[in-house]
């Protein structure tokens, strides 16, 4: 049976946030999706809970199909199999901590069928346990999107994006398996390369959930920053065979800011990890892209390292005591 949408959700560990999510998705009010659920080796009672929501959408069964790993391999690995299971014309993705409005999935498609769109975007919601904030994605042109991406001005995440399957396949971009952290700045801005027609709905329905603390994005780890560093060698690669010299101008910009932001992550003990992985000089002649604050780092990781660690260590603390001020109100 042919879809036009393939949702696919990765499933690990996600019994504390599974059933919103999936009321969410077997809510939709379009009727053509299809629901890839990847089981990477879960070790609690997600999939219990997926049984038991779908025996409340009992129209929803026949679209279901659950696949399984036979050994945890990780997000990138799940949304991989994910893509080589699906059978949409259109593919999103969706985080099983996460959940999305029940009319995502009809705006998106509708647009995409009145353009004859390769990729729709839209606005998302960041999800906190009392607030949520809007986080638009600006949108002028294809070139410019892309720009943004490169240069970290915005989220490069496929979650809001409804992309056409064909893209995928026909230009072999998919996640690397193990790539866990930084997957999807692997795949997006190679899709967005690729595709002729991008629009965008100017609306926000994709709920990105914050309070998960078991999120591959929650924590500075060794193996996070191997990985981003590995995508960012990657897509300089891949920009390098472009004959447009702004993307790996932009990308420069990127990799400085990402440097910027595992410095304030890693705080004082990891700062010279931190700079082992990211070499690349600052380049002054980018100084308008940056704050007063990734300038102010950036000069000092090249020129005076114990200052550079003395003030990553007040920020750390001021920071933290900034999270704490938050939490409590």
């Amino acid at each position: 049976m042919m879809f036009d949408v393939s949702v696919i959700v990765p499933i690990y560990n996600v019994a504390n946030y599974i059933e919103k999510c999936l009321v969410s998705l077997f809510s939709q009010t379009h009727n053509s999706i299809e629901f890839v659920f990847v089981n990477d080796c879960t070790s609690d009672n997600s999939i219990d809970i997926l049984y038991q929501v779908l025996d409340r959408f009992p129209e929803r069964k026949s679209a279901v199909k659950l696949v399984q790993h036979e050994k945890n391999k990780g997000l990138a690995a799940a949304r991989i199999t994910g893509i080589s299971n699906a059978s949409g014309e259109y593919i999103q993705h969706v985080d099983s901590d996460d959940f999305i409005d029940v009319n995502m999935v009809e705006c998106l498609i509708k647009n995409a069928r009145a353009n004859n769109s390769d990729i729709v975007i839209s606005d998302i919601w960041i999800e906190w346990l009392h607030k949520r904030k809007k986080a638009p994605q600006r949108f002028i042109s294809k070139e410019q999107y892309l720009v943004d991406i490169l240069e970290g001005r915005i989220m490069p995440g496929v979650v809001n994006k409804l992309a056409r399957k064909k893209i995928y396949v026909d230009y072999d971009i998919f996640p690397i398996e193990g790539m866990d952290v930084g997957e999807d700045l692997i795949v997006t801005p190679r899709l967005i390369y690729y595709a002729d027609i991008i629009t965008k709905v100017d609306d926000a329905f994709y709920y990105y959930v914050q309070y998960n603390p078991e999120s591959y994005t929650k924590q500075f780890k060794i193996k996070a920053l191997q990985n981003v560093s590995y995508v960012l060698d990657f897509l300089k690669t891949f920009f390098s065979n472009s004959f447009d010299n702004k993307y790996l101008e932009a990308l420069e910009v990127g990799i400085s800011k990402k440097k910027v932001q595992y410095l304030k992550e890693a705080g004082s003990k990891n700062t010279e990890t931190v700079l082992s992985y990211f070499s690349l000089p600052y380049n002054k002649n980018f100084s308008s892209k940056f704050n007063l604050l990734e300038k102010f780092i950036l000069n000092l990781s090249e020129h005076n390292l114990i200052l550079l660690k003395i003030n990553l260590c007040i920020y750390r603390k001021m920071f933290s005591a900034l999270q704490s001020i938050k939490r409590r109100n």
